[in-house]
Protein backbone atom coordinates (compact mmCIF):
# COMPACT_ATOMS: atom_id res chain seq x y z
CA UNK A 1 0.00 0.00 0.00
CA UNK A 2 1.62 3.81 -0.63
CA UNK A 3 0.51 7.14 -0.12
CA UNK A 4 3.08 9.23 -0.64
CA UNK A 5 1.61 12.04 -2.67
CA UNK A 6 -2.13 11.66 -1.29
CA UNK A 7 -4.04 8.68 -3.24
CA UNK A 8 -4.27 5.40 -1.23
CA UNK A 9 -3.12 3.53 -3.88
CA UNK A 10 -3.46 -0.50 -3.10
CA UNK A 11 -5.49 0.94 0.98
CA UNK A 12 -8.70 -2.41 1.04
CA UNK A 13 -11.05 0.77 0.51
CA UNK A 14 -10.16 1.86 -2.73
CA UNK A 15 -9.14 -1.29 -3.75
CA UNK A 16 -13.31 -2.20 -3.25
CA UNK A 17 -13.97 0.95 -4.79
CA UNK A 18 -11.99 0.27 -8.15
CA UNK A 19 -13.60 -3.20 -7.96
CA UNK A 20 -17.09 -3.02 -7.09
CA UNK A 21 -19.33 -4.56 -9.50
CA UNK A 22 -22.25 -2.44 -8.48
CA UNK A 23 -20.65 1.02 -9.38
CA UNK A 24 -21.90 3.53 -11.25
CA UNK A 25 -20.34 2.22 -14.76
CA UNK A 26 -19.35 5.28 -17.53
CA UNK A 27 -21.91 3.46 -20.36
CA UNK A 28 -24.71 4.75 -18.21
CA UNK A 29 -24.10 7.90 -18.87
CA UNK A 30 -22.55 7.08 -22.67
CA UNK A 31 -25.81 5.34 -23.42
CA UNK A 32 -27.66 8.69 -22.91
CA UNK A 33 -25.78 10.76 -25.72
CA UNK A 34 -25.11 7.36 -27.93
CA UNK A 35 -21.80 7.70 -29.71
CA UNK A 36 -19.45 10.24 -29.99
CA UNK A 37 -17.23 11.36 -32.71
CA UNK A 38 -13.44 12.32 -31.29
CA UNK A 39 -10.50 14.40 -33.04
CA UNK A 40 -7.09 12.73 -33.10
CA UNK A 41 -5.98 15.85 -31.11
CA UNK A 42 -8.65 17.25 -28.23
CA UNK A 43 -8.12 19.54 -25.24
CA UNK A 44 -11.17 19.84 -23.14
CA UNK A 45 -12.16 23.95 -24.19
CA UNK A 46 -13.20 24.38 -19.90
CA UNK A 47 -10.21 22.78 -18.68
CA UNK A 48 -8.71 25.11 -15.72
CA UNK A 49 -6.12 27.66 -17.34
CA UNK A 50 -3.74 26.79 -14.67
CA UNK A 51 -3.14 23.88 -11.99
CA UNK A 52 -3.88 23.96 -8.82
CA UNK A 53 -1.27 23.46 -6.13
CA UNK A 54 -1.51 21.07 -3.50
CA UNK A 55 2.02 22.42 -1.76
CA UNK A 56 3.43 19.22 -0.47
CA UNK A 57 0.10 18.67 1.31
CA UNK A 58 -1.38 14.88 0.65
CA UNK A 59 -3.68 16.72 -0.97
CA UNK A 60 -4.06 15.18 -4.64
CA UNK A 61 -7.88 13.49 -4.45
CA UNK A 62 -9.59 16.85 -3.57
CA UNK A 63 -7.12 19.03 -5.74
CA UNK A 64 -8.07 17.03 -8.76
CA UNK A 65 -11.72 16.51 -8.15
CA UNK A 66 -12.07 20.64 -7.50
CA UNK A 67 -9.82 20.71 -11.04
CA UNK A 68 -12.96 18.41 -13.02
CA UNK A 69 -15.97 20.78 -11.02
CA UNK A 70 -13.58 24.07 -12.32
CA UNK A 71 -14.53 22.80 -15.43
CA UNK A 72 -18.09 21.91 -15.26
CA UNK A 73 -18.77 25.12 -13.64
CA UNK A 74 -16.70 27.23 -15.83
CA UNK A 75 -18.74 25.47 -19.10
CA UNK A 76 -22.08 26.48 -16.88
CA UNK A 77 -20.99 29.69 -15.29
CA UNK A 78 -17.90 30.93 -17.73
CA UNK A 79 -16.04 31.56 -15.55
CA UNK A 80 -13.63 30.06 -12.72
CA UNK A 81 -15.07 29.74 -9.43
CA UNK A 82 -12.92 27.72 -7.51
CA UNK A 83 -8.71 27.95 -6.69
CA UNK A 84 -6.00 26.25 -4.00
CA UNK A 85 -7.05 29.11 -1.59
CA UNK A 86 -4.97 28.64 1.78
CA UNK A 87 -4.45 25.89 4.38
CA UNK A 88 -5.18 26.63 8.04
CA UNK A 89 -5.52 23.03 8.71
CA UNK A 90 -9.07 22.87 9.78
CA UNK A 91 -12.10 24.26 9.03
CA UNK A 92 -11.08 28.01 8.31
CA UNK A 93 -8.93 26.63 5.41
CA UNK A 94 -10.51 28.21 1.83
CA UNK A 95 -10.68 26.78 -1.82
CA UNK A 96 -9.62 23.56 -2.75
CA UNK A 97 -7.96 23.05 0.71
CA UNK A 98 -11.39 23.63 2.47
CA UNK A 99 -12.75 20.41 0.04
CA UNK A 100 -9.73 18.41 1.29
CA UNK A 101 -10.35 19.03 4.96
CA UNK A 102 -14.24 18.03 4.08
CA UNK A 103 -13.21 15.10 3.30
CA UNK A 104 -11.03 14.21 5.53
CA UNK A 105 -13.27 15.43 8.57
CA UNK A 106 -16.70 15.51 7.60
CA UNK A 107 -18.77 18.41 6.15
CA UNK A 108 -20.81 21.08 8.05
CA UNK A 109 -24.37 19.63 7.70
CA UNK A 110 -22.85 16.06 8.38
CA UNK A 111 -23.81 14.74 5.38
CA UNK A 112 -20.66 13.69 4.34
CA UNK A 113 -18.60 12.15 7.71
CA UNK A 114 -15.15 12.24 6.40
CA UNK A 115 -13.27 8.99 4.64
CA UNK A 116 -12.16 7.90 8.32
CA UNK A 117 -8.53 7.83 7.28
CA UNK A 118 -6.00 10.23 8.77
CA UNK A 119 -4.45 13.25 7.53
CA UNK A 120 -1.34 12.11 6.18
CA UNK A 121 -2.92 8.77 4.47
CA UNK A 122 -4.53 10.38 1.65
CA UNK A 123 -7.66 9.39 0.24
CA UNK A 124 -9.32 7.73 -3.02
CA UNK A 125 -11.27 9.46 -5.76
CA UNK A 126 -14.76 7.90 -5.05
CA UNK A 127 -14.43 9.48 -1.40
CA UNK A 128 -14.65 12.49 -2.89
CA UNK A 129 -16.99 12.08 -5.13
CA UNK A 130 -19.40 10.75 -2.44
CA UNK A 131 -18.82 13.92 -0.87
CA UNK A 132 -19.36 15.65 -3.67
CA UNK A 133 -23.04 14.01 -3.95
CA UNK A 134 -24.03 14.34 -0.91
CA UNK A 135 -22.75 18.14 0.07
CA UNK A 136 -20.79 19.67 -2.59
CA UNK A 137 -17.48 20.85 -3.88
CA UNK A 138 -16.71 24.27 -2.10
CA UNK A 139 -15.51 27.36 -4.40
CA UNK A 140 -13.32 30.07 -3.26
CA UNK A 141 -16.26 32.07 -1.80
CA UNK A 142 -16.71 28.38 0.58
CA UNK A 143 -19.84 27.58 -1.26
CA UNK A 144 -20.44 23.81 -1.84
CA UNK A 145 -21.58 23.00 -5.68
CA UNK A 146 -23.08 19.42 -5.72
CA UNK A 147 -22.70 16.99 -8.25
CA UNK A 148 -25.75 15.40 -9.48
CA UNK A 149 -23.94 12.06 -9.86
CA UNK A 150 -20.45 9.81 -10.42
CA UNK A 151 -19.19 6.72 -13.11
CA UNK A 152 -16.24 5.05 -13.09
CA UNK A 153 -15.02 3.39 -16.25
CA UNK A 154 -11.80 1.02 -17.07
CA UNK A 155 -9.35 1.59 -18.68
CA UNK A 156 -7.51 -1.76 -20.25
CA UNK A 157 -8.29 -1.83 -24.19
CA UNK A 158 -9.05 0.38 -27.07
CA UNK A 159 -12.60 -0.30 -26.61
CA UNK A 160 -12.05 1.70 -23.16
CA UNK A 161 -10.16 4.03 -24.24
CA UNK A 162 -12.86 5.32 -27.22
CA UNK A 163 -15.29 5.06 -24.66
CA UNK A 164 -12.81 7.63 -21.92
CA UNK A 165 -12.31 9.97 -25.34
CA UNK A 166 -16.37 10.11 -25.29
CA UNK A 167 -16.89 10.90 -22.51
CA UNK A 168 -13.93 14.19 -21.72
CA UNK A 169 -15.39 15.10 -25.48
CA UNK A 170 -18.83 15.17 -24.34
CA UNK A 171 -18.92 16.12 -20.12
CA UNK A 172 -15.74 17.20 -19.90
CA UNK A 173 -12.47 16.33 -17.43
CA UNK A 174 -11.70 12.67 -15.87
CA UNK A 175 -9.94 11.93 -12.81
CA UNK A 176 -7.28 9.48 -12.44
CA UNK A 177 -5.65 8.07 -9.25
CA UNK A 178 -2.45 5.97 -10.50
CA UNK A 179 0.86 4.80 -8.62
CA UNK A 180 3.89 6.90 -9.45
CA UNK A 181 7.21 6.11 -10.21
CA UNK A 182 10.05 8.10 -8.87
CA UNK A 183 10.88 9.17 -12.06
CA UNK A 184 8.44 11.33 -12.21
CA UNK A 185 9.12 13.35 -9.84
CA UNK A 186 11.00 15.62 -12.17
CA UNK A 187 9.38 18.51 -14.82
CA UNK A 188 9.30 16.47 -17.81
CA UNK A 189 11.18 18.12 -20.69
CA UNK A 190 9.32 20.66 -22.69
CA UNK A 191 8.29 20.91 -25.75
CA UNK A 192 6.17 17.90 -25.12
CA UNK A 193 5.84 17.14 -21.43
CA UNK A 194 6.10 13.58 -22.14
CA UNK A 195 6.24 11.55 -19.19
CA UNK A 196 8.80 8.06 -19.66
CA UNK A 197 8.03 4.68 -18.71
CA UNK A 198 8.60 3.36 -15.58
CA UNK A 199 8.13 0.76 -12.86
CA UNK A 200 9.83 1.59 -9.83
CA UNK A 201 6.55 2.19 -8.00
CA UNK A 202 6.79 5.25 -5.04
CA UNK A 203 3.45 6.31 -4.23
CA UNK A 204 0.37 7.22 -5.25
CA UNK A 205 -1.24 10.31 -7.22
CA UNK A 206 -4.75 11.69 -8.60
CA UNK A 207 -4.54 13.89 -11.52
CA UNK A 208 -7.69 15.09 -13.85
CA UNK A 209 -7.59 13.80 -17.56
CA UNK A 210 -8.39 16.52 -19.67
CA UNK A 211 -7.62 15.76 -23.49
CA UNK A 212 -5.64 14.01 -25.45
CA UNK A 213 -2.95 13.86 -28.36
CA UNK A 214 -2.62 10.87 -31.03
CA UNK A 215 0.41 10.30 -32.90
CA UNK A 216 2.18 7.77 -34.58
CA UNK A 217 3.41 5.65 -31.13
CA UNK A 218 -0.27 5.63 -30.08
CA UNK A 219 -2.27 8.35 -28.10
CA UNK A 220 -1.01 10.55 -25.45
CA UNK A 221 -3.76 11.47 -22.36
CA UNK A 222 -3.02 15.16 -21.33
CA UNK A 223 -2.79 15.24 -17.43
CA UNK A 224 -3.60 18.05 -15.05
CA UNK A 225 -1.30 17.92 -12.19
CA UNK A 226 -1.60 19.77 -8.80
CA UNK A 227 1.69 21.18 -8.30
CA UNK A 228 1.16 24.55 -9.43
CA UNK A 229 3.07 25.18 -12.95
CA UNK A 230 5.00 22.37 -12.44
CA UNK A 231 4.83 21.50 -16.25
CA UNK A 232 4.08 23.76 -19.07
CA UNK A 233 1.92 26.95 -18.70
CA UNK A 234 -0.79 25.27 -17.55
CA UNK A 235 0.34 22.37 -15.94
CA UNK A 236 -0.44 19.65 -17.78
CA UNK A 237 2.19 16.29 -18.73
CA UNK A 238 1.00 13.58 -20.87
CA UNK A 239 1.70 9.41 -20.52
CA UNK A 240 0.99 6.85 -23.00
CA UNK A 241 -2.78 5.76 -22.82
CA UNK A 242 -1.07 1.94 -23.26
CA UNK A 243 0.94 2.30 -20.46
CA UNK A 244 -2.40 2.99 -18.38
CA UNK A 245 -3.87 -0.60 -19.33
CA UNK A 246 -1.30 -2.83 -17.87
CA UNK A 247 0.97 -3.41 -14.74
CA UNK A 248 2.54 -1.55 -13.45
CA UNK A 249 0.50 1.34 -13.71
CA UNK A 250 -2.81 -0.65 -14.59
CA UNK A 251 -5.50 -1.79 -15.89
CA UNK A 252 -7.11 1.57 -14.46
CA UNK A 253 -9.95 2.92 -13.34
CA UNK A 254 -10.71 6.52 -14.26
CA UNK A 255 -13.45 8.66 -12.42
CA UNK A 256 -16.02 10.78 -13.89
CA UNK A 257 -18.63 13.42 -11.95
CA UNK A 258 -21.24 15.14 -13.49
CA UNK A 259 -23.88 17.82 -13.02
CA UNK A 260 -26.34 17.05 -15.70
CA UNK A 261 -30.37 16.45 -14.92
CA UNK A 262 -31.60 13.40 -14.60
CA UNK A 263 -28.42 11.62 -14.37
CA UNK A 264 -28.89 7.56 -15.12
CA UNK A 265 -28.22 5.77 -12.51
CA UNK A 266 -27.63 1.77 -12.33
CA UNK A 267 -29.90 -0.92 -11.13
CA UNK A 268 -30.70 -1.42 -7.59
CA UNK A 269 -28.33 -3.81 -5.82
CA UNK A 270 -29.66 -7.68 -4.14
CA UNK A 271 -29.97 -8.10 -0.67
CA UNK A 272 -26.67 -9.12 0.80
CA UNK A 273 -25.71 -12.29 2.02
CA UNK A 274 -22.48 -12.95 3.78
CA UNK A 275 -20.75 -16.05 1.91
CA UNK A 276 -18.68 -17.58 4.90
CA UNK A 277 -16.80 -17.39 8.12
CA UNK A 278 -13.12 -16.89 9.01
CA UNK A 279 -11.27 -20.72 9.21
CA UNK A 280 -7.87 -21.37 9.71
CA UNK A 281 -6.69 -18.79 7.33
CA UNK A 282 -8.35 -16.36 9.62
CA UNK A 283 -5.21 -13.70 10.68
CA UNK A 284 -4.95 -12.20 13.83
CA UNK A 285 -5.92 -8.48 12.48
CA UNK A 286 -9.71 -10.26 11.91
CA UNK A 287 -12.29 -9.66 14.16
CA UNK A 288 -15.64 -11.65 14.52
CA UNK A 289 -18.89 -9.91 14.39
CA UNK A 290 -22.48 -11.26 14.74
CA UNK A 291 -24.81 -9.03 12.54
CA UNK A 292 -28.75 -8.48 13.39
CA UNK A 293 -30.96 -9.09 11.10
CA UNK A 294 -32.37 -5.96 9.02
CA UNK A 295 -29.19 -3.91 9.36
CA UNK A 296 -27.72 -2.43 6.09
CA UNK A 297 -24.09 -3.28 4.33
CA UNK A 298 -22.72 0.29 2.51
CA UNK A 299 -21.56 -1.17 -0.32
CA UNK A 300 -18.39 0.71 -1.63
CA UNK A 301 -19.95 3.04 -4.10
CA UNK A 302 -21.87 4.16 -1.27
CA UNK A 303 -25.12 2.17 -1.55
CA UNK A 304 -26.78 0.54 1.53
CA UNK A 305 -27.57 -2.81 0.68
CA UNK A 306 -30.21 -4.30 3.49
CA UNK A 307 -29.17 -7.81 5.37
CA UNK A 308 -31.94 -9.43 5.42
CA UNK A 309 -30.80 -12.54 8.04
CA UNK A 310 -27.99 -11.55 9.71
CA UNK A 311 -24.66 -13.20 10.31
CA UNK A 312 -23.17 -15.01 13.10
CA UNK A 313 -19.33 -15.42 13.09
CA UNK A 314 -18.70 -12.85 10.53
CA UNK A 315 -15.11 -12.26 9.14
CA UNK A 316 -14.55 -8.58 9.42
CA UNK A 317 -10.62 -7.73 8.31
CA UNK A 318 -10.07 -4.02 9.56
CA UNK A 319 -12.18 -0.61 11.02
CA UNK A 320 -12.96 1.91 8.64
CA UNK A 321 -13.08 4.41 11.42
CA UNK A 322 -14.50 4.45 14.63
CA UNK A 323 -17.98 3.46 13.53
CA UNK A 324 -17.61 1.14 11.12
CA UNK A 325 -16.15 -2.00 10.06
CA UNK A 326 -15.55 -3.87 7.23
CA UNK A 327 -17.05 -7.33 6.11
CA UNK A 328 -17.23 -9.48 2.75
CA UNK A 329 -20.96 -10.08 1.42
CA UNK A 330 -22.54 -10.86 -2.01
CA UNK A 331 -24.69 -9.27 -3.70
CA UNK A 332 -26.49 -10.75 -6.56
CA UNK A 333 -24.03 -13.56 -6.74
CA UNK A 334 -20.95 -11.16 -6.46
CA UNK A 335 -18.41 -10.86 -3.63
CA UNK A 336 -17.28 -7.21 -2.60
CA UNK A 337 -16.33 -5.84 0.66
CA UNK A 338 -18.47 -3.04 2.15
CA UNK A 339 -18.84 -1.37 5.67
CA UNK A 340 -21.24 -2.21 8.35
CA UNK A 341 -22.40 -0.05 12.23
CA UNK A 342 -20.62 -0.82 15.09
CA UNK A 343 -24.15 -0.19 16.86
CA UNK A 344 -25.48 -3.20 14.26
CA UNK A 345 -22.61 -5.73 15.79
CA UNK A 346 -22.51 -7.64 18.23
CA UNK A 347 -19.79 -10.78 20.05
CA UNK A 348 -17.18 -9.16 18.86
CA UNK A 349 -14.03 -10.88 19.34
CA UNK A 350 -10.89 -8.53 19.64
CA UNK A 351 -8.19 -9.17 17.57
CA UNK A 352 -5.99 -12.02 18.79
CA UNK A 353 -3.01 -9.49 18.80
CA UNK A 354 -3.67 -6.15 19.70
CA UNK A 355 -0.26 -4.85 19.35
CA UNK A 356 0.44 -6.09 15.90
CA UNK A 357 1.75 -4.53 13.30
CA UNK A 358 -1.75 -2.89 11.57
CA UNK A 359 -0.10 -1.79 8.33
CA UNK A 360 0.38 -5.63 7.96
CA UNK A 361 -3.63 -6.64 8.73
CA UNK A 362 -3.92 -4.45 5.81
CA UNK A 363 -2.28 -5.51 3.30
CA UNK A 364 -3.94 -9.00 4.08
CA UNK A 365 -7.40 -7.50 3.77
CA UNK A 366 -6.22 -5.36 0.45
CA UNK A 367 -5.24 -9.02 -1.05
CA UNK A 368 -8.64 -10.66 -0.29
CA UNK A 369 -10.08 -7.54 -2.08
CA UNK A 370 -7.46 -8.17 -4.61
CA UNK A 371 -8.96 -11.78 -5.39
CA UNK A 372 -12.28 -10.84 -5.76
CA UNK A 373 -13.38 -10.77 -9.78
CA UNK A 374 -14.31 -7.68 -11.29
CA UNK A 375 -16.48 -7.33 -13.70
Amino acid sequence: MTHGLGYLHGHPLELASRANPRRWDISLLLGTVGPVAVPAHYICPDAPPSALDQDGIGACVAFSGTNVRQAQDHADWGKWLYGSGTWTGSGASTGAYLAYWYLKHGTPDGSWPGDGIPDIDGSWPEAFLRMALAYGVPDMEGRPHRISAYYAGNLADAADLLSLKQAVVTFGPVVFGIPWPNTWMRNPPAPDYEMPFATDMVGGHAIACVGWDDDADGTWLVFVNTWGQWTDARGTFRVRADWLMAAPFGPQVYWKAVDVPDAPTPPAPEDAVITAAPDTAATPWDVLLDLRAGCAITASDGRAVPLRSGGAGVWSPFATDTTRRAVRFSSGGIAQLGTVALADCSNMRPRADPGADYDAGLDAAAAAVAAVPRK
